[in-house]
């Protein structure tokens, strides 16, 4: 059972939001050194859960659009049961046509194209 919070679950664009959780068997009982996988559009994260079935993980800074962002954990027990969640963010401000421009022109696909010479077509 994946039980999880975020700690600054409204954010300006420029913070990075930190996500906890902890990790249970069916009879409430942590789960030890629980591999824990985060992601979001952005962000792919991999994380252990300590003694008391608890992890904490800061998402990467970088300058989100406002808005409401998803994210998904899926957590692998060590004895391989797998427990799926999601939980989310927002990301405080207004929505403009230059901020949406900009998360375009920011993707892996748009800067491989605006780094290229003309003979790379």
């Amino acid at each position: 059972i994946i039980q999880t919070s975020i700690d600054n679950a409204k954010i300006l664009p420029q913070e990075a939001p930190i996500i906890s959780g902890r990790i249970t068997d069916h009879a409430s009982k942590p789960v030890n050194d629980a591999q824990v996988h985060i992601s979001t559009r952005h962000d792919s994260l991999l994380t252990t859960t300590n003694e008391q079935g608890e992890f904490r993980v800061q998402l990467g800074h970088y300058n989100r659009m406002p808005g409401t962002y998803i994210v998904k954990i899926i957590a692998t027990a060590p004895d391989g049961k797998t427990g799926i969640t999601n939980t989310e963010f927002q990301v405080k401000g207004v929505l403009t046509t230059t901020s949406a421009i900009e998360e375009k022109l920011s993707t892996q696909e748009a800067i491989k194209y605006l780094n290229a010479n003309s003979s790379d077509f």
